[in-house]
């Protein structure tokens, strides 16, 4: 349980091999591909010339990704798809490399993409076309009262016809103002809350007096587009309409009955990605005319793994692994991997939020999941709490298919559940009803569970203290690990030594020999910190400085008692709830009640178990981690497949 140990191999092959190699890296998904000086040397030196990249095949790789990607999401938009229980209940497909481009091959992938591409580009001109036919249906309903082209009255030799709008008011006055006009004949065609539609008709002699009327009631001119009468046009609109929506339905139930069309474009969308990253990976190639050379970071474990899976791709005689000690200036650089016993590793969730540590540090994993578990228990302590997450979690594991994010994050949450029913168990609490039998009662017993807070919080701190001393110790920083961790230990052992000597054991000499421990190892930070110190008076302060931090340990303890508190708050709540739906009538208790108790636990569940995870990581990032450790670790980025529709299995595996 720890960090896993890397290695650092290089691989040198034949430059004709160059993508056989890179293909049992990808699917061995393991290997993170680095460049290396030290091979840019070997070629340079031997006057090898390498070859450059070859941007424009990535480049056209990437844009097929991402045009088949494109094409996957406008098929699953207009495809029925399964539900999501059956997307979890259905296994992904197996295929190793070899296998993916065997079954890519056996149909024309460019052509399914073009295909797919001209549907989207049919469809969305027909959309178009549509958004516009919706627009002119807008106007010619509001005209649709008229019978004849209005063109038609525009054209008399002796007055002048405008078709528009005057806004609406609430007294009319601007309608009522062109009634009144002696210039104007004014005929309303249609009425809104936002304007009046109208036909304003004026002799041509008086043609300035009446533009001068209709700027005073805001007129605005309709252009009228179409060539036939508002009516007639309104109905060749709808049928236009209607012919687009059923062309639209044709082509969209064309595209349904192309059942492993989805399917197809999935595999061609893994099978170009894994190619683009191949391109990728080639810019941390050395490559010559005739030779090769691969550097990548892989866990010791897996290095005789990769020459197997060398070996299974043929190519093993051909291939030079050469395995390279990883100094200890390198382990800033140094991928981290987590390796932690299958219990134990849901909760490196946890670690990566806050940040892998670095290669050659202390994994903090195992030393967390045991707090975490105890913590998250004592929060949501109930037993029928604990109950429904352990059936949801446990549902999700043994009937849906999973990817390994999803599983172990469930997994995560599965064990969470039995500290959940232990702490409700002590706690004597059963979806808020007291049981009865009670080892501590969350009403009765608020001071010892209090107190039993703070102890887990003590202990944790200690915990904490020792594995940065021992962080320190490694590193050789004998000064730093006894001023910043095994004094302050020191100081805690004499403190807890006077506590239970002086007001719980009530013996004096223990009381005393616990006041002289902390005493003397608070003495001794301040003279190690002088004696470190190339100004004394510099190395003084820095000693008073750091026992200043008395304070924050005080306020860390402090911070404990939230396990206390938000367990009593969700017991209380739930409490709360049952007594809620004593107060309805006997026979609603049974139909409304049961559902008001379902809704009101089911809102409480939620909240508890959100309250507790979040002020779980709390503890362990704020109160914990602040003892030790800095994280700042490089996740191990390894060359690989994609895997969002398909699980790439080993060629050894066929």
């Amino acid at each position: 349980m720890a960090i896993a140990k890397m290695s650092k191999v290089m691989l040198i092959a034949p430059t004709d091999k160059q993508n056989d190699l890179l293909d049992a890296i990808q699917e061995l998904q393991s290997l993170e591909v680095t460049s290396l000086e030290q091979a840019k040397e070997l070629f340079t030196e031997n006057s090898i010339a390498l070859q450059e990249v070859d941007t424009e095949k990535m480049n056209a790789l990437q844009q097929k990704f991402e045009g088949i990607h494109a094409a996957i999401t406008f098929v699953e938009k207009n495809q029925k798809q399964p539900s999501l229980i059956q997307k979890l209940k259905t296994p992904r497909e197996q295929f190793a490399l070899s296998e993916l481009q065997k079954e890519v091959q056996k149909w024309d992938t460019d052509a399914l993409v073009e295909h797919v591409e001209s549907i989207r580009n049919t469809l969305r001109k027909k959309d178009d076309e549509l958004k516009e036919l919706r627009e002119k249906e807008a106007l010619l309903r509001k005209w649709s009262a008229l019978d004849f082209y209005p063109k038609d009255i525009f054209k008399h030799p002796y007055t002048k016809t405008k078709m528009g709008t005057i806004p609406q008011t609430t007294d009319n006055r601007y309608l009522e103002s062109l009634k009144e006009s002696q210039w104007i004949v004014v005929q309303e065609v249609y009425h809104t809350r936002e304007e009046v539609g109208v036909f304003a008709t004026y002799s041509r002699k008086h043609q300035q007096e009446a533009k001068e009327e209709l700027a005073k009631v805001n007129f605005s001119v309709t252009w009228y587009p179409f060539d036939h009468s508002p009516k007639e046009e309104l109905q060749l609109n709808l049928e236009r309409q209607k012919q687009l929506k059923e062309a639209k339905n044709s082509l969209v139930q064309e595209m349904q009955q192309q059942e492993d069309l989805v399917r197809k474009l999935k595999l061609y969308c893994e099978y170009a990605f894994n190619e683009w990253q191949k391109e990728i990976a080639k810019e941390q190639l050395y490559s010559g005319e005739h030779l090769f050379c691969l550097h990548g970071y892989l866990c010791d474990d897996v290095v005789e793994q990769a020459k197997q899976q060398i070996e299974d791709y043929g190519i093993a005689s051909q291939v030079t692994v050469v395995e390279l000690e990883i100094d200890p200036e390198e382990y800033e650089e140094t991928p981290t991997v987590l390796k932690n016993h299958s219990l134990i590793k849901p909760f490196e969730m946890m670690i990566e939020m806050y940040g892998l540590p670095k290669y050659g540090e202390v994994d903090p994993t195992p030393f967390t999941a045991p707090f975490y578990l105890v913590f998250f228990g004592m929060m949501s302590a109930d037993i029928g709490y604990g109950l429904v997450l352990w059936l949801a979690t446990f549902i999700g594991l043994k009937l849906f298919v999973l990817d390994k994010g999803m599983k172990r994050n469930l997994m995560f949450f599965h064990l969470l559940s039995y500290p959940t029913v232990v702490w409700g168990i002590i706690f004597g609490s059963f979806f808020g009803v007291d049981m009865p039998f009670q080892p501590l009662s969350l009403s009765k017993d608020l001071t010892t569970i209090m107190i039993l807070s703070i102890v887990f919080g003590i202990i944790q701190i200690i915990v904490g203290l020792f594995i940065g001393a021992y962080s320190n110790w490694k590193k050789k920083d004998y000064a730093n690990a006894y001023t910043t961790h095994i004094g302050w230990l020191a100081i805690i052992f004499g403190l807890i030594l006077y506590l239970v000597g002086s007001m719980i054991l009530n013996i004096p000499i223990l009381a005393t020999i616990g006041s002289y421990v902390a005493i003397i190892a608070a003495v001794l930070i301040i003279i190690v910190s002088m004696l470190t110190s190339s100004n004394k008076f510099a190395g003084l302060a820095s000693g008073l400085y750091n026992l200043y931090g008395i304070s924050g340990y005080v306020g860390d303890v402090v911070s404990y008692t939230r396990l206390m508190a938000l367990a009593v708050s969700g017991g209380s709540i739930a409490a709360a709830f049952n007594m809620l739906v004593t107060f309805l009538p006997p026979v609603a208790r049974v139909t409304v009640g049961i559902l008001l108790l379902i809704a009101l636990h089911g809102l409480n569940i939620f909240l508890t178990f959100l309250g507790a995870y979040v002020h779980g990581l709390r503890l362990q990032f704020v109160e914990f981690f602040g003892k030790f450790y800095e994280g700042g670790g490089k996740p191990l980025k390894p060359f690989k497949t994609y895997e969002k529709y398909i699980e790439t299995k080993q060629k050894s595996n066929q």
